[in-house]
């Protein structure tokens, strides 16, 4: 039987969905300080991407020494995709090979490269909040607090 993902205490406090009662049971992992510096083989697209990832993931305290190795991954696999796609841009969707048998033509084996790495950074994506739904439940929480704020504390 398939269970819902555990979800940190930090997303359910940024989602509204944060209770007291049911929080202690995991790990408690303190937030990073400061953005760490990307690994040397990073190309300039793959800075860029773990500046951007790293400075959101901090403003919401959710940068944690922990998940580095999994934007490292992230970052790694954008790279492998866009390497695939200018693959795939160069010599097309379709390769021909000769056999013994003839000329044969199939799929770009980058074509599969370039899926799994989207389903990689995908996953990572899910864990990390990036995905579209993901923000639009944290962003859905503070309109909804703010559209039902009547200026009442009870």
């Amino acid at each position: 039987m398939r269970t819902t993902k555990p979800v940190p205490a930090k997303l359910k406090v940024l989602r509204g969905t944060y209770r007291k009662d049911r929080d202690g049971k995991g790990l408690k992992v303190p937030p990073g300080q400061e953005i760490p510096e990307p690994p040397d083989r990073f190309n300039k697209d793959q800075k860029a991407l773990w500046q951007t990832v790293c400075t959101t993931l901090r403003s919401v305290d959710l940068l944690q020494p922990v998940g580095i190795p999994l934007l490292i991954i992230y970052c790694d696999q954008s790279r492998l995709y866009q390497e695939a796609f200018d693959e795939v841009k160069r010599s097309g969707m379709i390769t021909t090979t000769v056999t013994k048998y003839g000329t044969v033509m199939k799929k770009n084996p980058a074509l599969e490269v370039m899926n799994g790495a989207i389903k990689i950074m995908l996953a990572i994506s899910d864990q990390f909040g990036f995905t579209p739904l993901a923000q639009s439940k944290i962003k859905g929480v503070a309109r909804q607090e703010q559209e039902y704020n009547d200026g009442y504390d009870f």
